[in-house]
């Protein structure tokens, strides 16, 4: 294991096992001629401060009186660390008449470079912008360190245009040993062996004909793929057994992303590097586990990290894309609603991603009959392709593969994936269709870095997937307002309310009415599980959509979480006020917006809990107080907030019992 400079100290934690490592004089007890030992300044603002730390100890301290015009930083660097390993940073802060920019403030960051000593990526803490006397302790954990970094710098960090004054103190980095959310909750993402007795007889076999042989084409999927072999095998006699689209399948009967992605990363290959890779995958993902075991985010990110993975080993190569194809004989079958969703949410990278090298052929249409039917002349068992089937793959392919490799100029058109609204859903308003977080999907990595998911989707999803007994006592549902309740200013009302219930908070920073209907249908969270009370407030971040649209997605989430968890009780907040003068106009909207919201409670299954007594029924500098920055709650309005829902929570654990 890597060591930092100082003293190794074990600690326990809850979800992970941690190896504490004190950074450089971290405490700031340690100085020479009045500065830290250790550390070196990037500003004339800071100083150390004898008495002030937390326990009457040094303290570091920035000053400014007036606005800063630039970002001011305190440095050092970190020595001993490893690629490959997460790493939590964590330290002590507290202001005084502190002035921050916005909602950008005080904030800790660990931070990697390449060995040109440019930027590769960070891990940055929440923005501390409170001004209290009482210590904060503000964190973060970092992606697994890339291979290319060359060197770890730690930062202590005030934004600029910021003015007062703040303390920082007892600052650690931690190796977190264990960690159960690299992987773990998503099945989907982890490189597996198959438990086929004659699957690595086929990896073996094919990666030694991969390397004997040229390859124009590789076909690389699970058993629909396999079956080129079988019910398809005149097709590609035709078509694929010698000449421009001469082509080796890679399709192995039973394969999920994940034994994909441990055939590509252990050489499957060989030394054949194909112009173009054909890739369809994710059909076992979901129709050999419930949604329960996978939800249709799982998959999409599954395909993503192979579609990723094939980039990198040949960055040469063309990626065509197929969406999952259709399964089950109607368009209300269960795996074919969530083979949809996984392959809009594939699309929606693709369209982000782009580039010459990704297509995306969608050609899933044309295997079906009227009205969506998939016949049995097209698919005997409504799964795999009859030799129909896989002529008219090869006949929609073909201008895909001329494209790919050069034989065509006329790049085809990239078609969407175009599914039915189920009747938790509307076509007609953004506001109204469920939508996956973009960067869950399409933004989980910055100039190098890893390409693991957003952490928090999986804390969460390992957070239910680990709960043995598949029972909260209360679920918060909502954007950055409720994710804030747990990981920022509310936190220490959140271990509150922890002590006293079982608590799951699904708050998603950024979260519109869109992107929650999404979490609730569609991303697991609520399918392996009971409670008995779900909270929500969503719509704020709903900007662009009218009251009544808003409104209506609020309605499509009420009834999406009343559909999944029939019996809970939802205790339906009204959007809290904006107080932002530039923001007058949303917050009209929004009170418009929560006025045609509150006929949704009906007394019983929905009771609607008004939080904006809080934040009304003061005076103006109060409410400046409560809402620091116009929009998220300070820790003593969330404590507000904890007090006000506790009485309801109460008396729904009494009378109610979990079906």
């Amino acid at each position: 294991m890597g060591k930092l400079k100082g003293a190794l100290i074990a600690v326990s934690m809850v979800g992970a096992a941690m190896a504490d490592v004190r950074v450089v004089n971290g405490s700031f007890e340690e100085a020479k001629d009045g500065k830290p030992v250790g550390w070196r300044l990037a500003s004339t603002c800071y100083s150390l401060e004898a008495g002030a730390g937390r326990a009457e100890s040094s303290a570091l301290v920035w000053k400014c009186d007036e606005p800063c015009k630039g970002g001011q930083s305190f440095l050092q660097d970190v020595t001993g660390w490893e690629t490959g390993k997460v790493y939590r940073l964590s330290g002590w802060v507290r202001a005084e008449n502190f002035r921050p920019n916005g909602i950008r403030g005080i904030k800790l960051s660990l931070n990697w470079h390449g060995a040109d000593g440019k930027w590769i990526a960070g891990a940055y803490s929440r923005d501390f912008v409170e001004s209290h006397s009482e210590w904060t302790r503000i964190r973060v954990v970092t992606r697994p360190i890339p291979p290319q970094a060359r060197s770890l710098g730690l930062n202590c960090y005030v934004e600029k245009n910021c003015a007062g004054k703040v303390y920082f103190d007892d600052v650690t980095v931690e190796e977190v040993v264990d960690d159960p959310t690299r992987f773990d909750a998503i099945a989907a993402l982890r490189p597996s062996v198959s438990n086929r007795p004659w699957w690595l007889r086929r990896f073996d076999t094919k990666k030694a004909i991969a390397e004997n042989e040229d390859f124009t084409v590789a076909f690389v999927g699970d058993s629909i793929t396999h079956n080129w072999e079988t019910a398809g095998s005149n097709v590609w006699a035709r078509h694929y057994a010698d000449g421009p689209y001469k082509a080796i399948n890679l399709g192995f009967v039973g394969d999920c992303t994940e034994n994909v992605l441990w055939r590509l990363q252990h050489g499957q290959f060989g030394t054949c590097r194909p112009k173009a890779v054909v890739l369809m995958v994710g059909a076992n993902n979901t129709g050999c586990r419930d949604v329960v075991a996978e939800s249709a985010l799982d998959t999409a990110l599954g395909i993503k990290h192979v579609i990723e993975e094939l980039s990198a080993r040949l960055p040469e190569a063309t990626v065509i894309v197929h969406p999952i194809f259709p399964r089950g004989a109607t368009t209300n079958d269960i795996c074919r609603l969530r083979n949809d969703r996984a392959n809009q949410s594939v699309l929606e990278y693709l369209g982000r991603v782009g580039g010459e090298r990704l297509l995306f052929c969608d050609f899933n249409a044309q295997l079906l009959g009227k009205d969506g039917v998939l016949t049995k002349e097209m698919s005997p068992d409504l799964a795999h392709l009859s030799e129909r089937g896989y002529e008219v793959w090869a006949m929609a392919l073909k201008p895909y593969l001329d494209f790919a490799l050069g034989l065509s100029d006329a790049k085809p058109r990239q078609r969407g994936v175009l599914s039915a609204p189920t009747a938790l859903e509307s076509a007609s308003c953004p506001t109204h269709t469920p939508i996956v977080k973009q960067h869950w999907i399409a933004d989980c990595r910055r100039k190098g870095a890893d390409i693991l998911p957003d952490r928090r989707l999986t804390e969460k999803l390992a957070a239910v997937r680990g709960n043995r007994d598949h029972y909260y006592d209360v679920v918060m549902m909502g954007d950055s307002i409720t994710h804030l309740f747990e990981t920022g200013r509310g936190e220490a009302e959140w271990e509150h309310l922890s002590r006293r219930y079982k608590c799951l908070n699904l708050g998603f920073g950024g979260d519109g009415c869109q992107h929650l209907l999404w979490n609730a249908l569609y991303g697991g969270f609520l399918d392996n599980l009971q409670t008995r009370v779900v909270t929500l407030m969503i719509g704020t971040n709903n900007r662009q959509a009218s009251a009544e649209e808003v409104a209506g997605g609020i309605r499509l989430c009420v009834n999406a979480i009343r559909m999944k968890q029939p019996q809970a009780v939802v205790l339906l907040h009204p959007m809290i006020p904006r107080i932002d003068e530039n923001l007058k106009w949303l917050r009209e909207k929004n009170d418009r917006t929560n006025e045609l919201i509150k006929p949704l409670a009906d007394g019983e299954s929905v009771l609607w809990v008004d939080l904006r007594p809080i934040f009304e029924d003061v005076s103006a500098e109060k409410q400046r107080e409560y809402l620091p920055d116009g929009t998220h709650p300070n820790a003593e309005a969330y404590r507000l907030w904890r007090e006000m829902v506790t009485p309801y929570i109460d008396s729904i654990l009494k009378r109610r019992k979990v079906l």
